[in-house]
């Protein structure tokens, strides 16, 4: 929706070349056993490593400017046993819950701090991008956030489909501890969502309670760039989809009433049976207790009773239209749901 986009891909071991790596074998991430890891994975606690990754960076921004520069490792979890790395390590060691291993946020901290500390000498403005995620999703315990270090929360282990308030989520609080925890850190946040249910496309997904619980509280907790990820899914996601772009433009504004809004304008005289019909599937996602995201939990979410009562909404909804705007936004969504009663008749 325009903005500074704050890049914060995997993009961490590109900086250092596989060259600069046989140079300097003490820079390669070592196992607990002391043996070198394969790969790309170097050692970020080392002022040296930063030194020569903000080198990197500044060269590509003599050649090409661009505002933002992702500081984000490669897509795995980073091994946390390498005893030069380990005593570097905050004391007691933070434990990262949904991860199931130590922390490394303190350490990934010191290295982007060096890095925006070196390059902010020549590029002062330059923001650079480093996502919370799998074992370094918890604010650090010691280390400061450089003020042009931008965290950005990835929750993809967290309350895929329920609110981060949700008390009896086998995740508890955890994603709501992230972000206040985080907010604590850094004055600014970015937040990289999942608009959708990452694991399992096909089911009808308003987010309607996730989105009007979590956009308050993160917009709250310093969030000042928002980025989720969607895919299209205005048949099947469009409540959501609409409060992200409302509320993040407008934080004023209530959650109720931007819906309230949509029913109206959107659907006209089938407003009443649509509105029971999204908020009848977003129950079914949040009443149900089920937390593993993919289809399975299905059979748990949309027994036959919840479809019939969906069906049952969205036939009223088309004898309701009497415009044929309002007929085909009703007619996308029947076809989105008829789509789902084949799904799970398989």
């Amino acid at each position: 929706m325009n903005g500074t986009t704050i890049a914060a891909q995997h993009a961490l071991e590109g900086y250092i070349a596989p060259e600069q790596l046989e140079a300097h074998p003490e820079w390669r991430l070592h196992d607990a056993e002391g043996n070198p890891m394969p790969g790309r994975r170097f050692r970020w606690t080392r002022p040296d490593v930063a030194d020569a990754v903000a080198d990197a960076i500044v060269t590509r921004l003599d050649k090409a400017y661009t505002p933002s520069i992702s500081l984000s490792p490669g897509d795995y979890v980073r091994p946390t046993e390498d005893p030069a790395e380990r005593k570097h390590d905050p004391e007691p060691r933070v434990w990262e819950p949904a991860a199931g291993r130590w922390s490394v946020t303190d350490r990934l901290m010191m290295l982007a701090n060096r890095v925006a500390t070196r390059v902010g000498k020549k590029y002062p403005e330059v923001l650079f991008g480093v996502l919370a995620y799998v074992n370094y999703n918890m604010p650090p315990a010691r280390e400061p956030v450089h003020p042009n270090v931008i965290p950005e929360i990835a929750p993809i282990d967290f309350n895929r489909h329920h609110p981060m308030t949700w008390t009896n989520h086998p995740n508890e609080t955890w994603l709501l501890d992230m972000v206040q925890g985080w907010a604590k850190k850094a004055d600014r946040i970015a937040y990289y969502a999942y608009g959708m249910n990452l694991a399992e496309l096909s089911a009808p997904n308003p987010f309607i309670t996730k989105w009007g619980t979590d956009i308050p509280i993160i917009l709250s907790n310093n969030c000042t760039f928002w980025a989720p990820e969607t895919m299209g899914g205005w048949e099947s996601m469009m409540p959501g989809f609409y409060l992200s772009i409302r509320m993040t433009f407008y934080p004023d504004e209530q959650p109720e009433a931007i819906l309230d809004d949509l029913w109206t304008r959107f659907y006209g005289a089938a407003a009443d049976p649509m509105e029971r019909y999204w908020r009848h599937m977003d129950r079914a996602w949040i009443e149900a207790n089920e937390y593993s995201g993919c289809g399975y939990g299905y059979l748990r979410m949309f027994p036959p009773e919840v479809l019939a009562e969906a069906r049952r909404l969205i036939d009223g909804a088309l004898a309701a239209c009497r415009t044929i705007d309002e007929f085909r936004r009703v007619q996308m969504v029947d076809e989105s749901l008829a789509l789902f009663e084949l799904f799970m008749k398989m």
